[in-house]
């Protein structure tokens, strides 16, 4: 039993070498283009009145020529719709528009049903989108788009970090560090990978040829369900990790909501080919085999968690240089980050498998 344990616990320190090469491959900067195609950035908002403002300030910000925001308010029961409306007041030179959601596409739901609506209300090539709770920079449309000129590219996305504090949302801020770049390493081993929902663009013509999300069936996971399909009709996907496209997000507030947001993601990854299962598998249960193997040989299980913990702290610094992002107030958190994924790992496995609902901005799927 110890040796299978071994065995699979190492099959995790490779795969944690393989990330780590990819993660130092070089990159090719695509150059900017001389004429930059029309773009609206697509903005799904439900309840987020205490949000939205912070959103809207760094959507103006972004340098894009013409850029369009066209903000759904998907029925929120809070002020939502009154902070949008007194921006286009206060800001007449923003070309932003406020659409009222009003469920025309009954087949879909949630953030889906939203795009749905909302890209019928715009002629650009290009559709960018994030969420409510987002702070986008200001070379966010433009380092995107770039990646438009490559004629087969249909989806590009970004990299979005949490910026938390104290304990709890600083170990947030270091997760999003780690797995946002895995994604791209991913993509460059040429995985496919999936796209970041809070931080991408897509195509105008891809989207239309996927029939749009009132067509595609419906997924909590509605980011990953439109990259499936556009790969699946010939389209390349790129994933951008570095500065120019860092995205500002929230930290999770509370261990319940966290659950939650993972089991979506779970139940929303039911689709990915075997071989993101098996990675799957691996990230998982090397937690609680870690900790039976500790039990049975503690010496062994230590050599193995300090060679993993010496790959992940290498792997998270590398990222964090080239996000630009300064860790030297959080190293305390980059130990603590360990005894994070252990608890945070084997309580989602555990949430996942029991009969609750998955929540959405105070709805249940």
């Amino acid at each position: 039993m110890a040796v299978v344990i071994i065995i699979f616990l190492t099959a995790y320190l490779l795969l944690e070498v393989w990330q780590l090469r990819w993660l130092i491959s070089p990159r090719t900067k695509p150059n900017y283009p001389d004429t930059w195609p029309t773009a609206s950035v697509l903005l799904a908002a439900r309840n987020e009145e205490s949000n939205i403002l912070r959103c809207l300030e760094a959507l103006s910000q972004v340098d894009y020529p013409h850029l369009e925001v066209i903000v759904g308010n998907d029925r929120s029961e809070d002020g939502t719709a009154e902070v949008v409306q007194s921006f286009q007041k206060t800001h007449p030179e923003f070309n932003l528009k406020l659409i009222e959601i009003e469920g025309l596409y009954p087949q879909t739901m949630a953030k889906a049903a939203v795009l749905a609506e909302l890209a019928h209300h715009t002629e650009a090539a290009i559709f960018l989108i994030t969420d409510a709770d987002i702070a986008v920079p200001k070379t966010w449309a433009k380092e995107l788009i770039a990646h438009y000129q490559n004629e087969k590219v249909g989806i590009v996305s970004g990299t979005t970090y949490i910026k938390g504090k104290g304990v709890w949302g600083n170990l947030q801020s270091i997760d999003w560090i780690y797995f946002m770049c895995l994604v791209e390493s991913f993509h460059l081993a040429g995985v496919n990978t999936t796209a970041i929902g809070n931080n991408m663009s897509i195509r105008a013509k891809t989207y239309w040829e996927t029939g749009g999300y009132e067509n595609i069936p419906f997924s909590i996971t509605e980011d990953y369900k439109i990259y499936q399909k556009a790969t699946a009709l010939g389209w390349e996907a790129v994933n951008v990790c570095n500065s120019e496209v860092l995205a500002i997000g929230n930290p999770i507030e509370g261990m319940s909501n966290l659950l939650h947001q993972r089991k979506r993601w779970l139940l929303g990854a039911k689709e990915l080919p075997s071989n993101w299962w098996i990675l799957f598998i691996i990230f998982a249960f090397y937690y609680p085999l870690s900790l039976v193997l500790f039990v049975m040989n503690p010496v062994v299980v230590s050599i193995i968690l300090l060679l993993k913990f010496s790959l992940q702290l290498s792997y998270i610094l590398i990222s964090s240089k080239r996000l630009r992002i300064h860790l030297q107030k959080k190293a305390p958190y980059l130990f603590l980050y360990e005894i994070y994924l252990y608890t945070v790992t084997i309580t989602t496995l555990v949430f996942f498998i029991l009969p609750f609902k998955t929540e959405w901005k105070g709805r249940k799927y």
